[in-house]
C-alpha cells in the first residue's frame, strides 16, 4: 500500500534551464517538487500534489520562476507546507505569479503558502491572486529571520480562505 514519504522528490537543480511542470500527479513522496535553480523553472501548473509527507512544492533560491498556477493539493493528513518558498540557498527567490490554486491543507498545523527568508537575501513575489485556501493553520505566511530581509509583494487579491486559524500573517523573528 503506498504511503506518504515512500520516495524523496523531483529535484530541479541549477543545470535544469527553462523546465515546465505541467499536468503532473505527484503522490506519496516526502516533497513533490524541490527547485533550487538559478536557471529558472518556468511554470508549475495544472498539477496534483497529494499524500506527500512534508511539502508539495519547495522553491529554495529559485530565480525566474514565472508562475505556480492551477495546483490542486487536497491532502487529508500530509503536506506540512503546500508551497514553501525560501532563500536558504543564498540567492533571491523570484516568483512572478501564484494564482488559481486550490490548496486544502487538511491539517490544523499545515501552512498553505509559506515564505521564509533567512538573511538579507529577499524573496520577490509579484502577485498572489484567485487562490482558494482551505483548512490551513495559516493560509499565507511570511516570516523573516532578520528584519532586513523583506519580501517584495505587489498584489494580494481575490483569495478565498476557508477554515483555519489565520488568513495572512507576517512576522519578523529577530530585529
Amino acid at each position: 500500500v503506498p504511503a506518504a514519504g515512500d520516495w524523496s522528490q523531483i529535484n530541479i537543480t541549477s543545470t535544469a534551464a527553462g523546465q515546465d511542470i505541467n499536468f503532473v500527479r505527484l503522490r506519496y513522496s516526502t516533497t513533490g517538487v524541490y527547485v533550487n535553480s538559478t536557471q529558472g523553472l518556468q511554470t508549475i501548473k495544472n498539477s496534483d500534489f497529494n499524500n506527500n509527507s512534508s511539502y508539495a512544492i519547495v522553491l529554495d533560491s529559485a530565480t525566474n520562476v514565472a508562475s505556480i498556477n492551477n495546483i490542486l493539493s487536497n491532502d487529508l493528513n500530509a503536506n506540512t507546507y503546500v508551497i514553501y518558498i525560501s532563500d536558504t540557498g543564498g540567492a533571491q527567490t523570484d516568483l512572478n505569479r501564484t494564482a488559481d490554486n486550490n490548496i486544502s491543507c487538511g491539517s490544523s498545523t499545515a501552512n498553505g503558502l509559506y515564505v521564509f527568508q533567512t538573511s538579507v537575501v529577499a524573496v520577490s513575489m509579484t502577485t498572489i491572486e484567485n487562490n482558494y485556501f482551505k483548512n490551513c493553520s495559516t493560509h499565507i505566511y511570511f516570516t523573516n529571520q532578520t528584519v532586513a530581509a523583506t519580501a517584495t509583494l505587489t498584489n494580494v487579491r481575490h483569495n478565498l480562505f476557508e477554515g483555519g486559524t489565520t488568513g495572512i500573517r507576517h512576522t519578523a523573528l529577530t530585529g
